[in-house]
């Protein structure tokens, strides 16, 4: 058993990998046992070279430890560390949910905010996520100055994120990925219900993606080769508004957007919005 060290007394690299690694406890725990600071222990785990747990396996804790499991042993929240892996209906939507309303953080976890919560929700259930949704007080709602947030830490989703151009500073860098053409729309659906606008305008309904100028183009050019129509861009400050306003082409865009949608890979109040006002893009016969 090993020594028990106090003060300015070292703790070796064979004791500070057992406790860690082995036993599963945290810089804190060791610290609390020998009666030094954490920043001691930090210390020499550095100069010892004794590697240390990521974020998202620092994670796992006491959900663990209650049910007699080391701590490393197991995520504390379940999650498909693979869901952008090999893209489907669903996977493609939550990409891109993320592409719009995503935030990756130093390359090890991302969220995404909403101003409603039953987006995040649905987003949950394609990454296999067992988080809770967290609910945050936020000026810049005017309706109800909440929104809510769904974190998730895992650094295998990050890098297929960077991998379909979701970097850190996306409203500068991103552009519109390479993905396969039976799942295109479904991502172009997920960044509307993120960064997308439906409303009537003189009688005519309107559709509008707020994004990067890149990513614009991007965008512009795949819904040109799809449907013909070509996309007006305007510029709102740093941020660019593709629009599209004419009966044929919002007709559609709509309708390769929604098709095969469904109610959970969907954001329905747009798409309800959509059906509601249907009749506007039809053409009215002249007598």
């Amino acid at each position: 058993m090993p020594r028990i060290l106090r003060g300015d007394q070292c703790l070796s690299a064979e004791d500070l990998r057992k406790y860690y690694w082995d036993d599963g406890l945290s810089c804190n725990d060791i610290a609390k046992k020998h009666d030094v600071s954490h920043a001691f222990i930090i210390k020499r785990m550095k100069k010892f070279g004794v590697p240390r747990r990521s974020v998202a396996e620092s994670c796992r804790g006491s959900f663990n430890k209650q049910r007699g499991l080391p701590k490393s042993s197991l995520r504390k929240y379940g999650l498909d560390d693979n869901a952008f892996e090999n893209l489907n209906a669903g996977t493609a939507w939550c990409l891109g949910l993320i592409a719009s309303d995503g935030c990756i953080e130093n390359n090890k976890c991302y969220s995404i905010c909403q101003s409603e919560p039953e987006i995040l929700e649905k987003a949950r259930i394609y990454l296999s996520y067992d988080s809770k949704i967290s609910c945050k007080k936020n000026a810049g709602y005017k309706n109800s100055g909440m929104y809510y947030r769904l974190r998730v830490f895992s650094v295998l989703h990050v890098k297929s994120l960077l991998k379909y151009g979701v970097t850190e500073r996306k409203s500068i860098f991103q552009v519109f990925p390479k993905i396969q053409d039976e799942y295109a729309w479904h991502f172009v659906r997920g960044y509307f219900d993120g960064d997308g606008a439906i409303f009537i305008a003189n009688s005519r309904m309107t559709i509008c993606f707020s994004c990067a100028i890149n990513f614009a183009t991007g965008l512009r050019d795949f819904i040109l080769e799809q449907t013909g129509f070509f996309g007006e861009i305007a510029f709102q400050g740093k941020i660019a508004k593709l629009r599209y306003s004419s009966k044929p082409s919002v007709s559609r865009i709509l309708e390769l957007m929604y098709y095969e949608s469904r109610e959970y890979n969907r954001l329905n109040r747009k798409h309800g919005f959509y059906i509601k006002n249907k009749k506007t893009l039809l053409y009215k016969k002249k007598r």
